[in-house]
């Protein structure tokens, strides 16, 4: 009786459990997918950091994060300050922090068939305190960044967050209305695939402090595409990584993470971008102000 009650069941309600089959699937895949592409930014973001930090404080609401006058740099690149992370949650929303639009652009290689998505997100909140420059905070100043993708068969949405760190969001893989809910978030734009590469190639085009570094990023960015493509070549298609079995899944994604990082690694070793640093700096002496105004003016033209 209860094994025809059970083929019943199935047989009439077939189409949910071909869709729920199919959704897990697709969940798993896009599990690796988050995993990977999350740590990959991470490494790129301390790899290539150019930040100077005073100090990093945690609040009742967040955390203040004290970036240095970076004026008063004498190169373009800085350490990433490790010792200050109290935490790895700590850790990695500094790392994030104010670049929610960045992954979708540097790691376009790698989540080329997702679809980006703006956001209001009301979370853990980050205040960026610079030095003669007062400070600024991620909400509600500025919107939030993610990945969604839709099932073609089945409707199911879910979002990649690939810098939610900065709002208390360690986990990178969520249904959509999970999501949603849990984090009071808001769709407050939708927008192409590549569309955030296209924005960050406009901004490395203007001069100063503030284009140098989306400079310096995009050309990183680009000797992270070519290790993608060169590991692909001597090991398997990327796509091919998300449906080994667990043990040979782990084993590709470390030696794809290293091979990524190594690359930028060895960009940032052998390119310290100091004279061109220097001029920028001389730039923004000259010009106070144009280029911060100019990356506002792309942001307002492109974002709202």
């Amino acid at each position: 009786m209860q094994k025809n009650s059970f083929r019943l069941c199935q047989k009439n309600d077939r189409p949910n459990h071909k869709n729920a089959c199919k959704d897990a699937q697709l969940e798993k895949a896009l599990t690796r997918i988050a995993e990977i592409a999350r740590q990959a930014y991470l490494n790129f973001r301390e790899t290539t950091w150019d930040i100077p930090v005073v100090r990093i404080d945690q609040v009742p609401d967040g955390l203040e994060i004290h970036w240095a006058d970076k004026t008063k740099s004498s190169s373009h690149f800085s350490n990433f300050p490790a010792h200050m992370a109290t935490s790895q949650n700590v850790r990695e929303a500094a790392l994030v922090a104010m670049h929610c639009d960045e992954p979708q652009a540097h790691l376009h290689g790698l989540i080329k068939a997702l679809t980006e998505v703006f956001l209001r997100l009301i979370s853990q909140k980050v205040t960026i305190s610079r030095e003669g420059a007062g400070t600024n905070a991620n909400w509600p100043n500025y919107r939030h960044a993610i990945l969604r993708i839709r099932s073609e068969k089945t409707k199911t949405q879910w979002i990649i967050d690939i810098t939610g760190a900065q709002y208390g969001i360690r986990r990178a893989l969520w249904k959509w209305r999970d999501y949603e809910n849990m984090h009071m978030a808001v769709v407050a734009r939708v927008y192409e695939l590549g569309y955030f590469k296209y924005l960050l190639d406009k901004a490395s085009k203007i001069q100063g402090m503030d284009g140098l570094s989306y400079r310096v990023g995009m050309l990183a960015a680009g000797n992270l595409d070519q290790a993608i493509t060169k590991w692909a070549v001597g090991h398997k298609k990327i796509a091919e990584i998300i449906d080994l079995d667990e043990e040979a899944y782990q084993v590709d994604k470390a030696s794809l993470l290293e091979s990524m990082d190594t690359a930028v690694r060895s960009f940032v070793a052998a390119n310290n971008f100091n004279a061109q640093f220097r001029e920028a700096k001389a730039y923004d002496r000259k010009c106070p102000g144009k280029s911060a105004n100019e990356i506002i003016m792309i942001a307002k033209t492109y974002c709202e």
